[in-house]
């Protein structure tokens, strides 16, 4: 009995405006988009560290309690880029194992050596 994984797909819709604003809030802005850059930054670097010292991957809500009020951002914020971060590795995670499955050399017969 093979069970099935499904994964759905979701689309984002960008779309750009032109804005002028005050110096002051121009420096807000640049500082909102450092500090995201900033945790998106060390979201990246933190499996990468669980991996080379064979600690098992931190969880959403884990990464949450990590992150809640290490960046000059929102709550809501941090916790929207931890959820899109791990939606990523999860589809990456899905997609590696769904080719694995059926690539035509994985169902061959493994060398004897």
């Amino acid at each position: 009995m093979r069970q099935e994984l499904r994964c759905s797909m979701q689309e984002t819709t960008v779309c750009t405006y032109r804005v002028s604003l005050p110096p002051t809030e121009w420096a807000k802005t640049a500082e909102t988009r450092h500090a995201a850059g900033a945790l998106r930054t060390r979201l990246v670097k933190i499996p990468r560290f669980c991996r080379r010292r064979h600690w098992p991957w931190l969880t959403e809500a884990q990464l949450k309690v990590h992150f809640k009020r290490r960046f000059p951002l929102h709550s809501q914020t941090v916790q929207a880029l931890i959820e899109k971060f791990c939606a990523t590795i999860d589809g990456v995670h899905f997609k590696t194992t769904e080719r694995r499955q059926t690539h035509p050399l994985s169902l061959a017969v493994p060398p004897v050596l």
